[in-house]
């Protein structure tokens, strides 16, 4: 007699015929029929069959290709659907890489060796009970991604806060809850919450990579350089990962480190657009303008083209290298001809970037010539105002002005590059001037980071 199952779609990642035919014959015991089975040897085409159901499990063969398999696990963790979302994974044999990768995406059911009728059927009774049986942890995990999915981190804060003693403690809340402090840029408090799990042998790499964007937060570069390189060795086919250290290595200054890095993210995934981003900084931290730009035209958004070479240079500038950084916006204006709006920006940053080189009167001109080519541009017309005599600086609360920490008084604006450092973790736009929301009265602490990327920009 068919066993029924509240699942109604069932997506398998594998290349292997015969154990897609095994389990589609055992799901159908379970009175799925074909169209509630989707089976492919494609990440993209298994993750867009998930889109449209509520109710599904994954099925993913880890003898099939290591890079498909963490590709399909990587989509399912940035939509936050790593709690709603069993999962099943297939091995012929048991490794630490498969223990660690299960680990990290909260894998339901491992099963190892030989695949008969009868296992596979006891291991789909078992998935099934357990998601009937929806434990507390899971209740509150579940609350928590459906806030964080409509990207409210505050109210998700409010689940995790408001939770029991017991709750909270659970390893899986810890990083949720760390996870929300950093989207809520509550970055000391997120790395003070994470350390409670962050023993020696801690070894969930999803764990250790968010205590690696912490330190990244706090300014400990190196510290963050040394658990992304732990979380590799753990799990080393992770893009997302791969991009993120390469980031760090860029801050750092280890330029052909993390040029070698990015190229491995996007052998891993051709189509990772935070790989392509990371490149052509890359590239640009080298000198190679005509490699970055080869790179760059990949990405086809003159605005988003513009934006990686206004982290370059702000990269440039911050490590002491004025005129490097300064030249990488006159080969930024010299590429992109031709877009008024881009070309106002990147006029608009260069004229931050003289500021901060103590070259008011060059400052002045980049304004000017910003405005010229969008005179609706309000914050570079502010900052000739405050160049030329006719205005201060503007301030946070109307009362108090927050002067650049190298130039008193210093017109609106300040160097922040917009490079990302998490599985997302904000725009890639910083403010700037490329897609600033800010209100045209605030005035940044220089100290005050905003370099976060969304996750979808990695998955694009």
């Amino acid at each position: 007699m068919a066993t029924e199952t509240t699942i109604c779609k069932v997506v398998i990642l594998s290349e292997r015929d015969q154990v897609s035919i095994a389990l589609r014959t055992e799901l159908k015991k379970f009175k799925l029929d074909n169209d509630s089975i989707f089976i492919s040897d494609k990440p993209i085409d298994c993750f867009e069959a998930l889109q449209d159901s509520e109710n599904s499990l994954v099925i993913i063969d880890w003898d099939s290709n290591i890079q498909k398999v963490t590709l399909m696990l990587e989509s399912i963790q940035t939509e936050h659907k790593y709690e709603q979302i069993p999962i099943y994974l297939i091995a012929s044999e048991t490794t630490d890489r498969l223990i660690y990768t299960a680990k990290e995406f909260n894998a339901t059911k491992i099963h190892q060796g030989e695949l008969s009728p009868s296992e596979i059927k006891a291991d789909l009774t078992e998935i099934f009970k357990n998601i009937k049986e929806i434990s507390p942890l899971r209740e509150i995990l579940n609350a928590i991604l459906e806030k964080k999915r409509e990207k409210k981190w505050a109210e998700a804060l409010d689940i995790i806060v408001q939770s029991s003693d017991e709750i909270k403690k659970s390893e899986r809340v810890v990083m949720e809850w760390a996870d929300t402090l950093l989207k809520l840029k509550n970055y000391e408090e997120a790395e003070a919450k994470l350390a409670e799990i962050m023993t020696d042998e801690q070894t969930n790499p999803k764990a250790i990579h968010l205590y690696g964007t912490c330190l990244i937060k706090t300014g400990d570069l190196d510290g963050a350089t040394g658990q992304m390189l732990k979380a590799k060795n753990l799990t080393p086919f992770n893009a997302s990962r791969l991009v993120d250290l390469g980031n760090a290595l860029i801050h750092l200054g280890e330029f052909e480190d993390a040029n070698d890095t990015f190229n491995e993210a996007k052998q891993l995934d051709p189509h990772n657009k935070g790989a392509t981003k990371g490149q052509g900084r890359a590239n640009l931290m080298l000198g190679k303008i005509n490699e970055a730009l080869d790179i760059l035209k990949e990405l086809g958004d003159p605005l988003e083209i513009a934006s990686v070479f206004n982290s370059a240079a702000i990269i440039s500038i911050k490590m002491g290298h004025h005129e490097d950084g300064l030249k990488l916006y006159d080969a930024a204006l010299n590429a992109l001809q031709g877009d008024p709006t881009v070309e106002s920006r990147l006029y608009y940053n260069k004229g931050i970037g003289f500021m901060h080189s103590k070259k008011p009167k060059e400052a002045h001109g980049a304004f000017l010539k910003a405005v010229e080519l969008d005179p609706e541009y309000e914050d570079a017309k502010h900052n000739l105002a405050v160049l030329e005599g006719h205005k201060k600086p503007s301030t946070k609360d109307g009362n108090n002005p927050i002067p650049s920490r190298d130039l008193p008084e210093a017109p609106e604006g300040h160097l922040e590059d917009d490079s990302p450092e998490e599985e997302s973790i904000g725009a890639e736009n910083s403010e700037l001037g490329f897609g600033s929301d800010r209100d045209e009265d605030e005035v940044i602490d220089e100290e005050d980071s905003d370099e976060d990327e969304d996750d979808d920009d990695q998955k694009s």
